[in-house]
């Protein structure tokens, strides 16, 4: 019984064994010769892909000469500015101009009624008449006394009161002619005037209101506009430069409005603040500009750009090759092999899409201006036209 199922067993291993041969076969041949014939997915050791070339744009560095220059931000400030109040209460009569007038130094502005400090004039005045016509008096009194108590006709103590009531007079007038003095400056507070060339913003009292002697708000203001200042910042490592331009020629500032298309306006640096703000580590400059056509309004932004100095013979790349990274600043250098080389500069000013490199980089070299994203030391590139 053992011996025949010995020899059943090794009957169904021989059967299953065919089986799984007839399987493997069959599906070698469905996949083709190549596939019969190779039994390893593996590829030979020591093979590798050949080096894919990344495209990339390339400029050429150039021997420039390139200005320094400073960009920042700026303000416009008025020249002047004047808060105009009244100096005397009394009811509002007439406004002289309009919202937004360009007004001269001593144009009328405003009129405040008069009448009550022409009366107020008109009784100091009596009043000095009145001390003037008694000064005389006193000093005939005080003239026949004092000869009358010479000849003993007459006591001293008469020609003492005499010579008293002259003394009182006098000071009464001089009080009176004080009072003449003020009345006539209330009657020409009255009449408001510009104290400077400028132009007005708007009125903040209509005719008709009373208006009170240095109100909290004023009656306008004027802005001088013709010139204005523009106040900036910069670095504080530019200060020695600043300091020896305005010590020798002179510092000229180049201002415009942003996203405009018109000419910047040109003016001098006339104001170098004293002190270096600790919390910028900047220090504030003040240029005049001439204004003349007025585009320039107190309170817009501008860019402000400073010309320090000239540099020249300096080699300079495009601006979009030049990228930051953990090594510091550095470009890619193509060289005959066409092969990118990373050399690190120490970057200089930039004008007009260029930029300075102190060194890492001579003129008529390639270097890439874009497609720096799949670059390395060493990697393979082929030129393409910029888009």
């Amino acid at each position: 019984m053992s011996r025949r199922l010995a020899i059943l067993l090794l009957v169904g291993a021989v059967v299953v064994a065919g089986g799984g041969y007839w399987l493997l076969k069959s599906r070698a041949a469905s996949l083709g010769p190549d596939a019969v014939v190779s039994t390893s997915a593996t590829k030979p050791a020591g093979t590798t892909a050949a080096p894919q070339a990344v495209p990339v744009v390339l400029g050429m560095a150039e021997t420039r000469s390139l200005p320094v220059r400073v960009d920042t931000i700026g303000r416009v400030d008025p020249f002047a500015t004047v808060a105009v109040k009244s100096q005397v209460d009394g009811p509002l009569l007439a406004v002289h101009f309009r919202e937004g007038q360009q007004v001269a130094k001593g144009d009328l502005l405003f009129t405040i009624d008069p009448a009550p400090f022409l009366a107020e004039l008109h009784a100091a005045q009596a009043n000095l008449a009145r001390d003037q016509a008694g000064l005389v008096s006193a000093q005939a009194d005080m003239t026949r006394y004092k000869a009358l108590a010479g000849s003993g006709y007459a006591s001293q103590q008469k020609d003492e009161q005499a010579r008293a009531t002259v003394d009182t007079l006098q000071a009464s007038i001089k009080a009176d002619e004080a009072a003449v003095e003020s009345a006539q400056l209330k009657l020409g507070y009255a009449e408001i005037r510009s104290p400077i060339d400028g132009r007005t913003g708007s009125y903040q009292v209509d005719a008709g209101n009373l208006v009170k002697a240095n109100d909290t708000t004023p009656l306008v203001v004027i802005n001088q506009t013709k010139p204005v200042y523009v106040v900036c910042s910069i670095p504080e490592r530019y200060l020695a430069e600043i300091q020896d331009r305005m010590a020798s020629s002179g510092l000229t500032v180049e201002s415009n409005v942003p996203d405009t298309e018109l000419p910047p306006v040109t003016g001098k640096v006339v104001f170098v603040d004293n002190q270096v703000d600790m919390a910028t580590g900047t220090i504030r400059l003040k240029a005049e500009i001439t204004n003349e056509n007025e585009r320039l309004l107190p309170g817009q932004f501008l860019r402000v750009t400073l010309a320090l100095r000239e540099l020249d013979n300096v080699v300079a790349v495009p601006d979009a090759a030049v990228q930051i990274g953990q090594q510091g600043t550095y470009v890619y250098v193509i060289g005959p092999d066409n092969k990118a080389e990373l050399r690190t500069i120490r970057r200089g000013p930039s004008f007009d899409g260029y930029t300075a490199v102190g060194e890492g980089v001579s003129a008529g070299e390639r270097v890439v201006v874009d497609g720096h994203m799949n670059l390395y030391p060493g990697a393979l590139v082929v030129p393409k036209p910029a888009s």
